[in-house]
């Protein structure tokens, strides 16, 4: 058995002969008709995408070229076999995690193609620290907010300020906004807290005295 295989077909009827040759000459001629078969022309839309955790669901289209549809010149019919189960042309899908979908098309004439979809989850995520952790009347803490993910990063404070760093002198709940390149928001509050006052009394003894003389000066009560 003499086996060749040959690829490069276009579609279209093809006929093959051969003719085998030996010392006594050529054998006859044997013809053979292969009929190659447009396959479908399609693609998928959009073929990467980056979407924001909890944001709306992403639809994912199969478009027709046209080709292999078998319908005389007409716009091609097409099946679909989608790997969450869908038949359709499109889908809708919401994923939490990055996800690759493939659809499967198929001409009437039995040819098909695959084609897939990769639907990437971006997340913004944020961490507030302040120095100090506490402030004491009269003194002020400066709160840092940190994003992670795909930056670059906006802030917006619930103070209104947009840096990514504030000053305070008010204890309090502060809450602060961050996004990231892919338009993906995350929010984080933080608690400033407060110091007690340091409540402080002294005591001498005596308590009056002479040119030249001395006291004991004492922390009465520290609190």
């Amino acid at each position: 058995t003499i086996t060749y295989n040959y690829n490069n077909f276009g579609n279209n009827t093809y006929t093959i002969s051969l003719i085998a040759s030996n010392a006594s000459g050529n054998s006859i001629v044997v013809t053979k008709t292969i009929t190659v078969l447009a396959g479908p022309n399609a693609n998928i839309n959009p073929a990467n995408q980056n979407s924001c955790l909890g944001s709306n669901p992403s639809t994912i289209n199969v478009t027709s070229g046209g080709g292999g549809g078998g319908g005389g010149g007409g716009t091609a019919v097409y099946n679909y076999s989608w790997s969450t189960g869908a038949s359709t042309q499109s889908i809708t899908v919401s994923p939490t995690l990055t996800t690759i979908y493939t659809c499967v098309i198929t001409a009437t004439n039995g040819c098909s193609i695959s084609r897939t979809s990769t639907i990437t989850i971006v997340q913004a995520s944020i961490v507030i620290g302040s120095v100090p952790a506490n402030i004491c009347p009269g003194t002020s803490s400066t709160l840092t907010a940190n994003g992670s993910g795909n930056g670059p990063f906006t802030y917006t404070w619930s103070n209104a300020a947009n840096t990514q760093n504030i000053s305070t002198n008010v204890a309090g709940v502060y809450n602060v906004t961050v996004t990231n390149s892919s338009n993906c928001s995350a929010v984080q509050s933080y608690s400033l807290g407060t110091s007690n006052t340091l409540n402080l009394t002294t005591s001498s003894n005596p308590s009056t005295l002479c040119i030249g003389n001395g006291t004991n000066l004492a922390i009465a009560t520290l609190s």
